[in-house]
């Protein structure tokens, strides 16, 4: 009966860890390092916008997800800004990356992928009441995606309030605090596929040269892969990542 009884849990537990092999493996907090570029310029009412961006993981060192990102805004009116721009990335992962190796999963190498995505960029932006010397600004940038890779679509709403320090009607540093909510259009099982919060600092050397720090705390929710959904499996999964990183900002 002792005998009987063991064996059951032994297959239990197989079963299980078997189970287990399908959903995405995720640490307890990934910890990655940022860095980026930025031109920023003013013509009129038009500002172009070109900016380089990398991610090196914490563990191994390498070099993650990157991007460059061109394009530019246009102000239609003192409150609200427009904008188009064309996104070329590697390194990002979605969630038919989880795939079966047979026996085994693992998820597929996507550093070298090349993706074209198109953005449309709507930006609406108040000035709050002066505080003494300084001044406060409320925004939301809302943001639709077409990835050409693989067709997918998305939203982005961030809303944020940004607090200038002003010295001769010149701004010498100014911070933001942010909160991004990345929701799927025809993509994931999840309702919110990401969502996490910004915080960055800038020092305005001079007119045209700023330095930046900047750190995010994101949530993305991976949910069931083509190869599960083959096999009859279901998962959702909390992916928690922290970024720290430093910026160049460049204003001609």
């Amino acid at each position: 009966m002792k005998r009987t009884g063991f064996i059951v849990l032994l297959l239990s537990a197989i079963i299980i860890s078997a189970d287990a092999d399908h959903i995405p493996s995720t640490g307890s907090l990934d910890l990655e390092y940022q860095s980026r570029i930025a031109l920023i310029g003013s013509i009129n009412n038009w500002n172009p916008y070109v900016e380089f961006l990398g991610n090196v993981n914490n563990d191994t060192f390498q070099l993650g997800y990157r991007h460059f990102l061109a394009g530019t805004y246009y102000r239609i009116h003192r409150n609200l800004k427009i904008g188009a721009f064309y996104l070329l990335q590697e390194g990002t992962r979605h969630d038919d990356d989880w795939i079966a190796l047979n026996p085994g999963w693992k998820w597929d190498d996507s550093t070298e992928r090349l993706e074209n995505t198109a953005i449309l960029d709507l930006s609406p932006r108040f000035i709050l009441p002066k505080i003494l010397n300084e001044k406060s600004l409320a925004s939301i940038k809302i943001r639709y995606q077409y990835n050409f890779f693989n067709n997918q679509q998305s939203l982005i709403f961030k809303p944020a309030l940004s607090y200038f320090y002003l010295s001769d009607r010149k701004p010498v540093w100014n911070t933001s605090l942010a909160y991004s909510l990345y929701f799927p259009i025809n993509f994931s099982e999840a309702v919110l596929y990401e969502h996490g919060l910004y915080l960055n600092f800038i020092y305005h050397v001079n007119k045209w040269f700023k330095l930046e720090t900047r750190a995010s705390l994101l949530f993305k929710n991976w949910t069931t892969g083509a190869d599960s959904k083959a096999l009859g499996d279901s998962y959702s999964v909390i992916e928690k990542n922290f970024n720290i990183g430093f910026g160049i900002i460049l204003t001609p």
